[in-house]
């Protein structure tokens, strides 16, 4: 509601929703067309990536990825489910009076092209455990291999690296312990509520603890390390990231994945495109 009553107060959209699509010929066979042509932005921004931007005019592409997109029975949310809610909410208030408001501004990218990276987590505490006994509870669900400063990431779902007083641990799912009977059973950021953050360590709200934190990145591991040695936080998580086939299956069956669960590239920086609303 927030973000709704910011889009009809600024009026447009500056950052896309992005969308994905299954791999299709037709369409690559535009786009790898349109790209012959001279971009009508091309720019290179300060994390030095480089940014092209084409216009494409041809009314026989135009018809073409309409066709393509008009036959898939879906299109998947990939990264702005909160903007793509606040602009439904924007067109139901508005009504059909405003046809502008029924659209929002969207990139569309084909599945191959999508990269999905992990969100790891960070947690304050032991709630009260030592680490000994933190330790003998976390042997019941998983088999726990200690790495010492060897750092550990994971290399398939369902293993976890931990960091804790100093050491890197694998974790590897016991698998006799854990049902998976819908789709978001087998995502490994649910998996870890069910059976370490919430059970173990008292985490209920993901999104409004203070006790957990989240953080990305290719050097993340070494982040967690240096934050839990100074004493920030008491334990890190790493996790292996979701598929997309992943994704998808939560979403066809109307589940939803815990916070954090996903972090995704392609990302347009805020602004480079504008969708204006008719006033």
């Amino acid at each position: 509601k927030l973000f709704k009553d910011y889009l009809k107060t600024v009026g447009f959209n500056a950052e896309p929703v992005l969308l994905t699509y299954p791999d299709d010929h037709v369409i690559d066979e535009v786009i790898d067309q349109e790209k012959k042509h001279r971009p009508v932005y091309d720019f290179v921004t300060t994390d030095r990536s480089c940014h092209k931007l084409w216009v494409i005019k041809d009314i026989h592409h135009i018809q073409s990825l309409q066709q393509q997109f008009a036959a898939m029975p879906h299109v998947y949310i990939a990264d702005g489910h909160h903007r793509s809610a606040s602009s439904s909410l924007l067109a139901s208030e508005m009504g059909e009076k405003h046809d502008s408001y029924n659209h929002f501004m969207s990139y569309l990218i084909a599945q191959s092209q999508l990269r999905i990276y992990e969100f790891n987590r960070l947690v304050k505490d032991l709630n009260g455990l030592s680490k000994e006994a933190f330790l003998m509870q976390l042997d019941m669900k998983f088999r726990i291999q200690n790495r010492g400063l060897e750092m550990y990431k994971p290399s398939k779902k369902h293993h976890f690296s931990m960091y804790l007083d100093g050491e890197f641990y694998s974790l590897y799912l016991r698998k006799d312990i854990y049902n998976i009977e819908t789709p978001l059973d087998d995502l490994d950021t649910q998996m870890l509520f069910d059976l370490v953050l919430n059970p173990i360590l008292g985490i209920e709200d993901l999104r409004n603890d203070s006790r957990i934190a989240y953080s990305y990145g290719q050097t993340d591991l070494l982040r967690i390390k240096d934050r839990v040695d100074k004493n920030e936080f008491a334990v890190g998580f790493g996790l292996f990231p979701a598929t997309v086939e992943q994704m998808k299956s939560i979403a066809d069956e109307s589940l939803i994945m815990p916070p954090k669960s996903t972090y995704i590239r392609p990302k347009l920086p805020s602004g480079l495109t504008i969708y204006e609303f008719e006033s």
